[in-house]
């Protein structure tokens, strides 16, 4: 029998449970819940450029974050990438509200790439804190 994650432990009371896409890291299937369900659907949004998904599966789905690779590294590309998260994420995932005033895409030549921070709170009513946010780095090396 496999071993039970700590995730799979506290499913009680989720609103969300999600299968993690992460599971070749961690050799479970996880099922993971609220914050880090959407977390996990964030990460899965950057990485499929739109069209991956084939004509039949959401041909639409993902973000336009692919087409920055080659662009340089500034801060009006960094504006870009901005709109393209908001966009992507206004489309693909209902479950939170962007917190605007605290999330940046930067540039960092010392990376090279981007800092990236997503600020955002979920769409639930079962508690007054629902804020989080993934912070991560683009590299474009």
């Amino acid at each position: 029998m496999a071993t039970v994650s700590d995730y799979q432990l506290s499913l009680n009371g989720a609103t969300w449970i999600d299968a993690n896409s992460q599971f070749l890291i961690n050799n479970l299937p996880d099922r993971i819940p609220d914050v880090l369900a959407v977390q996990n659907s964030i990460n899965n949004i950057f990485n499929c450029p739109i069209g991956a998904r084939s004509r039949i599966f959401q041909p639409e789905y993902g973000s336009l974050w692919y087409q920055f690779l080659q662009e340089p590294l500034d801060q009006s590309t960094a504006n870009k990438m901005q709109i393209a998260m908001i966009q992507a994420l206004a489309r693909w995932e209902p479950r939170i509200t962007i917190d605007n005033t605290n999330s940046y895409v930067t540039p960092d030549f010392n990376l090279p790439g981007y800092r990236v921070r997503i600020a955002f709170s979920l769409n639930l009513n079962l508690s007054a804190n629902n804020s989080s946010s993934v912070s991560f780095n683009v590299s474009t090396s």
